[in-house]
């Protein structure tokens, strides 16, 4: 794997860019809550677009 969470900007108008920064003294308990992280970001940014 190449470290990205796999959330994209879709639709019309230009994308964003989206930066998250984690700090983890557990790197194995990150990876296994990665699609947790994931959803989350994607949800945070659905949330963004509607608020435009």
């Amino acid at each position: 794997p190449d470290g990205r969470l796999g959330v994209a900007a879709g639709g019309g108008g230009g994308g964003a860019r989206v930066t998250v920064n984690i700090t983890t003294p557990d790197i194995t308990g990150f990876q296994r809550s990665r699609g947790q992280v994931a959803a989350q970001i994607a949800r945070a940014v659905d949330r963004g677009r509607r608020d435009r």
